[in-house]
């Protein structure tokens, strides 16, 4: 850093600033820490770090808050469309009922759904799009023709033709920026793709899902047409054993005698039931007969007219009735030989004649009916044993029928169902049922899908704090500077003698002063006494009062920095100020012969000085030192100037290591209180431990 330390005038009624020491502001710079310590830090260091070094950070992330916004605005936009699917459920073969997509044999949707988006990412199905849509001709999926090309052409291969190869960069182009998205839960299949063109990216979409449910249509069609080819000979195979079952049924049927009816009931056996239920209504009519005829034979003669018509016997009766009437009553009024009552007499005697015959006749025909009855069912009960003898022998003989009419049934079975799946898988091809259903159309977006700013400012508003953080760090390990009080001691083994703060002044304010001005410098103790910059060069002041034992205060030292413009010379010139308030007499000398600045600051010649001195040119007689220090405008200060060393800094650098510089010194320290020697930095150039040797102590500014 420059040193800036020289006198300006301040204005009337303002009280002046000392000069300062031009150190860095603590925020560029960090601590310095050995290995322990940093193997400790705590989480209040790094952010003291941080805020210590918050320009750089701030930069950095305003550099990649920048970065993103340039990428974004660099980029193309890009636009993205989304169809969405729905996959149902179903079979894919015509001969279970029900024509759908690819289900697999566990019957899985989610399974069925995983296939159809793995279908969707083939080339095959990738090329179908690119050839319907003809991007295969379109220049935004061109690629150049590439190193490769240039290879084959030397090596005298031959590359694909043009349209194989325009086909194949689109195919790759598209399915670069094809996305096809499965929800773990659900169905559905978004089909999402991205262009240049908001038009393209929904045709490309829509494209993709209707070439999928045509590809699947398709797939059904073809699979219908072979089962259905391959249907044709199973069903002449089918008939032809159906027609072969049937035939030797008919034939074992025709040599075997069994006749059957249409309900497949054999003749022979139906006979033998119907003979079976005619035997016993015959054997029940028969008791009846005999029944009948039994108890006309036993009973009473008024019960053996059962048989008779019961109207003409029952008018026998009633005329008998009356007439027996008649006759008692003619009996009561008239003679027994009187003709009226022979008359009725022998009208009672004729009726019961006819009564008897009747009675007879019934008889007679109820004995009749009885023998007719019990002969029909002698002779059924011949029939139905010989009936019954047939049918025994028909039984085994129908078993081997039983058989091959069972192989006809089932042989006509399958056929028949052959046949109806076969027709419902004729009927299927045509309709063409898909389990495949659009449910969104991709539209053309509006707003681009990418470059997304607020993404791309957070991702660069993290990647610039990140760096900057980093480097923050970083550059905190790798600097060896000290910036809190303490830390000399603590890492240098040192004592601290003062922390003097950075001035608020800027770093290119300058106090000039001349003439009459001079009081107006400001000085620690003799300009603005209640600044916190004046304090902390009278607590440093005060410290090195009492560097030395208990008996003797150091009384001539050195002051130095490890680097140019580090601050000694505006240390000196304020501690020379600080030392003459106490009212002691202060010389300051500059011994910084390679950058002199107490001159400048104090508005001083330096025409001759120290270098005079040390190099003999002037003698060393009293009034010759007395005439080369200078008085200030600042009561009881004086300043050696280092005096022009042009051209002469070999023969001073042999002088420093002679008795000259030490004789001098024990000259002055007998003429002043205090002598404050501005040395040059120490780890850019060996004065400063030359001339250390010589003083009582040094004070090292950081």
């Amino acid at each position: 850093m420059k040193e800036t330390s020289e006198l300006v005038p301040v204005p009337d009624g303002r009280r002046p600033n000392v000069l300062r020491p031009e150190l860095l502001p603590p925020a560029r710079a960090t601590r310095v820490f050995v290995q322990g310590e940093i193997e400790s830090l705590k989480l209040t260091d790094y952010a003291g770090i941080l805020w210590r070094r918050k320009a750089p950070l701030f930069l950095m992330t305003l550099l990649g808050v920048l970065g993103a916004l340039a990428f974004s605005l660099w980029q193309r936009p890009v636009y993205r469309a989304t169809a969405t699917v729905e996959v149902s459920e179903g079979n894919d073969d015509p001969l279970r009922g029900a024509v759908a997509g690819n289900t697999p044999a566990d019957g899985s949707l989610q399974g069925a759904v995983h296939t159809e988006a793995s279908l969707l990412r083939e080339d095959s199905q990738i090329e179908q799009v690119v050839r319907a849509l003809g991007l295969d001709s379109s220049r935004e999926f061109e690629s150049p023709r590439g190193l490769s090309g240039w290879v084959r052409e030397r090596l005298g291969r031959k590359e694909s033709p043009l349209a194989t190869r325009r086909t194949s960069q689109a195919v790759a182009a598209l399915r670069e920026d094809l996305t096809v998205e499965v929800p773990r839960a659900g169905n559905l299949i978004r089909i999402h793709y991205e262009a240049h063109d908001p038009v393209l990216a929904a045709n490309v979409s829509n494209k993709m899902a209707e070439t999928l449910i045509e590809q699947r249509l398709q797939t059904r069609l073809d699979t219908t047409r072979q089962i259905a080819k391959w249907l044709n000979p199973q069903l002449a195979e089918l008939r032809q054993n159906l027609d072969r079952s049937e035939l030797e049924l008919q034939k074992y049927a025709q040599s075997q005698g069994l006749l059957y009816t249409g309900a497949g009931e054999s003749i022979g056996a139906q006979n033998l039931r119907l003979l079976q239920e005619e035997l016993a209504r015959a054997r029940a009519e028969l008791i009846a007969k005999q029944s009948q005829y039994e108890t006309t034979v036993a009973g009473p003669a008024g019960t053996a007219a059962l048989g008779v018509d019961d109207r003409v016997l029952q008018e026998n009766r009633l005329r008998l009735t009356e007439l027996r009437r008649q006759l008692a009553e003619l009996s009561s009024v008239q003679r027994p030989g009187n003709y009226k009552v022979a008359r009725v007499q022998a009208q009672i005697v004729a009726l019961e004649a006819e009564i008897q015959q009747e009675r007879d006749r019934g008889r007679k025909k109820q004995q009749q009916d009885y023998e007719a009855a019990k002969i029909k069912e002698q002779m059924l009960s011949r029939a139905y044993a010989a009936q019954s003898a047939f049918v025994s022998d028909q039984t085994v003989r129908a078993t081997r029928y039983e058989s091959l009419k069972r192989e006809v049934e089932v042989n006509s079975q399958v056929y028949e169902a052959m046949t109806q799946k076969a027709k419902e898988a004729g009927i299927m091809s045509a309709v063409r049922p898909s389990n495949i259903r659009v449910i969104t159309v991709a539209k053309p977006p509006s707003q681009p899908y990418k470059p997304s700013l607020p993404l791309n400012l957070g991702v660069g508003l993290f990647v610039g704090l990140a760096f900057g953080v980093a480097y923050v760090v970083a550059s905190a390990h790798s600097d060896k500077r000290l910036h809190t009080p303490g830390e000399t001691e603590q890492y240098l083994n040192l004592p601290e003698l003062g922390a003097i703060p950075t001035n608020h002044l800027g770093l290119s304010t300058r106090l000039r002063g001349s003439n009459g001005h001079a009081r107006r410098f400001a000085a620690a103790a003799w300009g603005d006494r209640t600044s916190v910059f004046s304090e902390s060069i009278r607590a440093t002041l005060t410290s090195l009062l009492y560097a030395g034992d208990a008996t003797a205060a150091p009384k001539l030292f050195a002051i130095t920095s490890s680097l140019p413009g580090e601050g000694k010379t505006t240390v000196v010139s304020n501690l020379g100020a600080a030392f003459a308030e106490i009212d002691g007499k202060v010389l300051l000398i500059d011994a910084d012969f390679r950058g002199p600045q107490l001159h400048k600051v104090f508005s001083l010649d330096n025409r001759h000085g120290l270098s005079d001195l040390l190099t003999g040119e002037d003698h060393s007689g009293g009034p010759v030192l007395h005439e080369l220090i200078q008085e200030t405008e600042i009561p009881n200060l004086s300043v050696l100037t280092s005096g022009a060393a042009a051209g002469r800094l070999t023969s001073l650098l042999h002088a420093l290591h002679g008795p000259r510089l030490k004789q001098v010194f024990e000259r002055l320290r007998e003429e002043f209180d205090h002598v404050v020697v501005d040395v040059p930095p120490s780890l850019v150039f060996a004065d400063a431990r030359i001339i250390a040797r010589s003083t009582d102590g040094v004070v090292l500014v950081l």
